[in-house]
């Protein structure tokens, strides 16, 4: 799932101390109530670090015109403000799907299991410091899988896999920001899969899907891509990208402003394409890159790509950085071959990037997130959002939206150790810098009986390991520490 916002905190430091699950909570009371409820008794209980509980961004900012040039924004460090559960009793609920919607933050899910009968997308409208929600309401019938949305300024753009029947199709449909269908269901393939992507831009939806056909034995998928207009009714021609075996390539979807971009890792290289409005190809260009997935998102300098190479599994995740002339300015390996990366969703802000992903290996797996500059120099240490199963179906997403972050990811809460359900986290931006080459302030003046690693530090040189009680640990970047020493000394490889 591609094509979505972002921002960060400090608080995930926290996690590093649990074995299990985390819930970014400073000891406190868990987020949610005791009693699971999911509406508005589940207002944020628990701040940690230096959030006051009573502190909130009311609406995030909007940007006016008054006829000056606008001033660039300081950079942001994020600071953690809040987590909420979204769920209904007794379904599992995953693979969330952000969006603003002038008000409050927008986020399709998947549902399934208890008493659906067949999974299906779900919509639900949350408040801006997650107070209140509203009601689940069903968007997307006989899903298999997950929905991809877009946020006109009107409506609401959703494309899925449905099954009305014994064959699945990939549907479009429009909504109204509380769920209520404004079209009938626009079927984009009679033999479609599941949906890749969606994005809005220049009055115009793009659609990305698979389009699956049965070749002998084999299966044989083609990505294809469909421009509709903002009333939901196609333009132009459906496109067929690169053939390949099932599960087949899966495009990303940007927009510069004028035209689509389109970003597919394709084996032993990735291929960006240019589309119009009217859904013509304008250009193309080819990176000789081997990854087997990526994610672009065009920033003021150019086009950043998240790209996942090596074997399923142990998958490594880079970032790239092209400018205006297609040419690679740098580049940051955010997680080395072998380590088990996955699921990137990277986006654009003002200064900078946002990248959320799943980190494995799946016996010690975590949701992370990193912010770069437009460069691509980190601009604090990666952030652990959660740590322990997550992601089990979509990755995590990411929605900025004036000063705030929001990350929707999905795990087990501490009441079920098999159901995974979405829980959406809320990060505050404070205008800042923190220098990731200076280091870190963290130490251990006493030898405790019972040691154990508390993760590792930058001392200005090397990463070195942590090995004591957290309870003894002394200094602001006690709970800034990385969890492995690659990690600590991916996010400071311009400092080396």
């Amino acid at each position: 799932m591609t094509g979505r916002a972002s921002r960060i905190p400090p608080a995930a430091g926290l996690c590093l101390l649990l074995v299990t699950g985390c819930y970014l909570s400073t000891g406190r009371s868990h987020v949610m109530p005791a009693d699971g409820s999911s509406t508005e008794d589940a207002a944020r209980e628990d701040a940690p670090l230096d959030v006051a509980p009573d502190e909130g961004p009311g609406e995030p900012d909007v940007e006016t015109d008054d006829g000056e040039e606008d001033m660039p924004e300081p950079a942001c460090l994020l600071r953690f403000s809040g987590v909420r559960r979204l769920f209904d009793d007794g379904h599992e609920t995953v693979a969330p799907d952000l969006h603003w919607n002038g008000g409050e933050v927008g986020v399709a899910l998947m549902e399934s299991g208890g008493d659906t009968g067949h999974s299906f997308v779900s919509l639900v409208n949350v408040l801006p410091d997650l107070t209140a929600q509203g009601s689940l309401q069903m968007i997307g019938e006989e899903s298999h899988g997950w929905g991809e949305t877009a946020w006109t300024g009107d409506a609401l753009g959703l494309c899925w896999h449905s099954d009305p029947g014994f064959v699945g199709r990939t549907g479009f449909r429009l909504h109204d920001r509380n769920g209520a269908a404004l079209i009938e269901r626009v079927d984009l393939d009679l033999e479609g899969e599941a949906c890749l992507d969606l994005a809005f831009g220049g009055g115009r939806f793009l659609a990305a899907w698979r389009h699956v056909e049965q070749v002998g034995t084999e299966f044989m998928v083609d990505p294809r891509l469909q421009v509709l207009d903002a009333g939901g009714l196609p333009v132009g021609e459906t496109l067929a990208l690169e053939r390949s075996l099932y599960p087949g390539f899966s495009p990303s979807i940007a927009h510069d402003g004028e035209q689509f971009v389109v970003a597919m890792a394709a084996g032993d290289r990735i291929d960006l394409s240019w589309l119009s409005p009217d859904g013509e190809i304008t250009r193309t260009e080819s990176l000789p890159m081997a990854a087997s997935f990526t994610d672009a998102a065009v920033g003021d300098g150019g086009i950043a790509l998240a790209w996942l190479s090596g074997e399923q599994g142990l998958r490594g995740l880079t970032l790239s950085f092209l400018d205006q002339d297609f040419q690679i300015t740098s580049t940051l390996v955010v997680s080395p071959e072998g380590t088990g990366a996955g699921h990137p969703d990277l986006i654009p802000v003002d200064d900078g990037f946002f990248l959320a992903w799943y980190q494995g290996p799946d016996d010690d797996p975590a949701a992370m997130l990193l912010h770069v500059d437009p460069t691509g120099f980190p601009r604090e240490p990666r952030i652990v959002m959660h740590e322990g199963p997550n992601s089990g179906y979509g990755g995590p997403a990411l929605l900025s939206a004036g000063s705030s972050l929001y990350a929707g990811v999905s795990y087990p809460p501490p009441d079920s150790s098999y159901f995974e359900q979405v829980h959406l986290l809320w990060f505050d931006c404070v205008p800042g810098e923190r220098d990731v080459c200076a280091p870190q302030v963290a130490a251990l003046p006493v030898v405790c009986p019972d040691p154990v690693s508390l993760g590792w530090k930058w001392d200005g040189s090397a990463c070195v390991e942590l090995v004591g009680c957290a309870a003894d640990c002394e200094g602001e970047d006690c709970g800034r520490l990385a969890r492995t020493d690659w990690e600590c000394a991916a996010d400071r490889r311009f400092c080396m």
